[in-house]
């Protein structure tokens, strides 16, 4: 195994993904590659406009920054590259991955809030799960 891929949601329940790979990978793979995106959906944009009066571009230096933070932190010392994408979270996913290729898989975490939205068009990962064409590894 030589690089994997998680796409972190951003939520408190997303974490449990960074424990699950540093006690189930880490000592197996010392050298595994790891790519973690986080990506802010529209309605988070929208949200965090109306709660900041700084430019767009310094919030996008702001998100960059504190996933790079919270990642090194959960994931310390292993070397890991972090990218914050902004939009729909399923079409970002699918479409960072076909130009990251290649890697082993793509690690997701399972969200169990719900809700009408989930209830109408399915959560990200069950949209991962429906379209995505690369290995998937979902940890709940």
């Amino acid at each position: 195994m030589k690089k994997i891929v998680i796409a972190y949601d951003g939520t408190s329940e997303g974490v449990i993904v960074f424990d699950y790979i540093k006690q189930n990978f880490l000592s197996h793979f010392p050298t595994l590659q790891i790519d973690v995106i986080r990506v802010i959906s529209d309605n988070e944009v929208l949200e965090d406009a109306m709660n900041f009066t700084t430019k767009m571009e310094d919030r996008k230096a702001h998100h960059q920054s504190v996933v790079q933070s919270f990642v090194e932190h959960k994931l310390e010392g292993v070397p890991v590259s972090v990218k914050v994408l902004y939009g729909d979270p399923t079409k970002k996913i699918l479409s960072y991955l076909e130009k990251n290729q290649p890697f082993d898989f793509l690690v997701v975490g399972m969200n169990t809030k719900g809700g009408l939205y989930e209830f109408f068009n399915g959560s990200v990962t069950i949209q991962l799960l429906k379209h995505s064409k690369y290995p998937i590894l979902i940890v709940k």
